[in-house]
């Protein structure tokens, strides 16, 4: 427990201190693009190019050092991938006729990206070593993304930049997997599916359909109106979102609601996910139409439409989301296609973790 809340608050103090790092970066990348823009005409350009070329390398890695790697113990290949990045973002910003230091640089960046290259190879073997063996420990109730963010916990740490590449992992896993379509009642008694009754199959498709002709409309009225890199740009995000979108239907089929081992695994799509002990469960109630808006400490964990069943919780506990994202609630919003089994299997389970009751 101890561990945990200190990984909480590192992961915390990381958060607070990636603004600073935004600004600095900001800072620096404006005033390199003005000073470049500007180049041929400024008084000793080349002793310009030395400065702007050291502060879009050196200055922002030890900005990401201080800011983010040191308060969140990252590892020395995050800096050493950091300083190679900002390096190829200086290439592309400086002029050809006035490289500054680019080219010394690059030389000491060279070993550095071989360095960096074998660790993640490295630690991408052992990452996928840890996934198998605890997807064969636990073959009978496979939960993919909680299984990727134990195994980035145990090779990362617990870090808000881990929490949010294994969120894209996790999409692009579900992205390309196939929904698994079972009804209600073709679910174990001790799970509970919750996208039948709001249609989340049809809204997707629906969604996708549209957007798609969208995509097409956009991408040719922005590259004949502005640049054909924006409108690139603008179709990629629009092909993330669509792809995301897919990736949390998929993943709503195939990660239920569950009641196991005196525990209640809440989950949503690839946006929520908490394990809730049942002994910290004060009630269960079932919400009539007038009685379904959220109150203050409460979240909405569902994929749209109005919930059914309310939680209400002795103390906060916290609720892991898409990209990162924690909170701590005192209750939780749920739609559950059958909600009343759902209330007799938890009602069992509590019978169960107290037989005097």
């Amino acid at each position: 427990m101890r561990e945990a809340r200190g990984g909480m608050a590192i992961e915390r103090q990381g958060r607070a201190l990636l603004w600073p790092f935004l600004l600095l970066a900001g800072c620096i990348y404006g005033i390199a693009l003005l000073i470049c823009m500007r180049l041929p005409v400024l008084p000793q350009p080349q002793l310009l190019a030395n400065a702007v070329s050291l502060d879009l390398t050196v200055t922002l890695t030890l900005g990401f050092w201080l800011l983010i790697a040191r308060p969140q113990r990252l590892s020395w290949a995050t800096v050493a991938a950091c300083f190679a990045g900002s390096l190829l973002f200086a290439e592309l910003l400086l002029p050809e006729q006035y490289p500054g230091l680019l080219t010394p640089l690059a030389i000491i960046a060279a070993p550095l990206e071989l360095l960096v290259v074998g660790y993640i190879v490295l630690t991408v073997r052992r990452y996928l070593r840890l996934l198998t063996s605890r997807r064969k420990a636990d073959a009978g109730a496979v939960d993919m993304l909680q299984n990727l963010h134990g195994c980035t916990a145990e090779v990362a740490g617990r870090n808000w930049i881990a929490a949010l590449l294994t969120s894209e992992l996790a999409m692009l896993h579900y992205a390309f997997s196939r929904p698994v379509h079972r009804a209600s009642a073709e679910l174990p008694a001790t799970e509970f599916s919750y996208h039948e009754r709001c249609d989340y199959g049809s809204l997707v498709l629906a969604v996708s359909i549209l957007a798609g002709f969208e995509l097409v409309a956009v991408h040719a009225l922005v590259a004949s109106l502005w640049s054909h890199s924006l409108a690139w740009l603008l179709s990629g995000l629009s092909a993330y979102g669509l792809l995301w979108l897919r990736a949390d239907y998929v993943a709503s089929t195939r990660r239920p609601l569950e009641i196991r081992d005196g525990l209640l695994l809440l989950r949503c799509g690839l946006r929520w996910t908490a394990v809730v002990p049942l002994e910290l469960i004060e009630s269960l109630d079932m919400l009539q139409e007038q009685a379904r808006q959220s109150a203050p400490g409460e979240l909405r964990m569902l994929l749209c439409g109005d919930p059914n069943c309310r939680l209400r919780l002795r103390e906060p506990v916290p609720v892991h989301g898409a990209f990162g994202i924690r909170r701590r609630v005192s209750g939780i919003l749920l739609a559950i296609d059958d909600p009343q089994g759902f209330l007799s299997q938890f009602s069992k389970g509590i019978a169960s973790k107290d037989p005097g009751s």
